[in-house]
Formats: structure tokens, C-alpha cells, sequence
């Protein structure tokens, strides 16, 4: 069950949204906290293909970032509203207009 997105086999959409996660990095007018995002569901998306599983990926790469769990939930949460959506939801807190 673990595998599955809404009846879709998990591990399958990976690829897909491996090529349009790659497209995402390269543009070039980019949010910082977007890109920090993008590249750490990369990879994410890396250690999961290369048979780690899905919890160990996403500690390795907190670690990696000088984060704890609560932030390798949170990129196993980005990775699954990114195979679903072909796209990343960020804060909007402290973006608007200062009147």
C-alpha cells in the first residue's frame, strides 16, 4: 500500500516525473526554497531508484542538508505531491505586500 498513489504504482511515475523535475531546476527565474525543494526531491528520486528505500532516501538526504526527520517527512510529502502534480507547493508567508 505504501507504494501506491492513488492506485498508481509509485515506483513506475518516478521516471516521468524525474524528467520534469529536471526542467524545473534548469528555469532560470527560480524561488530559492522552490529550488532547495526541487533538488532534494532529485535526490530523493536518485537513492529511491538506486533500491533505497523510500524512508532511508529521504533521511540521507536531510542529513545531508544538516536536517532532522521532521524535514525527511517533509521531502517524502514534497516527492508524493510532486509525482501527483508535476509541480511543488511552497509558503507564500512573508510574500505579500507590506502596507
Amino acid at each position: 500500500m505504501d507504494n501506491e498513489v492513488k492506485g498508481y504504482n509509485w515506483y513506475n511515475k518516478i521516471p516521468d516525473a524525474f524528467k520534469s523535475l529536471m526542467l524545473d531546476i534548469k528555469k532560470e527565474k527560480i524561488n530559492s526554497e522552490v529550488w532547495v525543494r526541487l533538488n532534494s526531491i532529485h535526490l530523493y528520486f536518485q537513492l529511491v531508484k538506486s533500491n533505497h528505500s523510500k524512508m532511508q532516501a529521504s533521511e540521507i538526504v536531510a542529513d545531508a542538508a544538516g536536517k532532522g526527520t521532521y524535514h525527511a517527512k517533509c521531502i517524502r510529502s514534497w516527492a508524493h505531491e510532486y509525482i501527483k502534480n508535476h509541480k511543488i507547493l511552497y509558503s507564500r508567508q512573508g510574500h505579500h505586500a507590506k502596507i
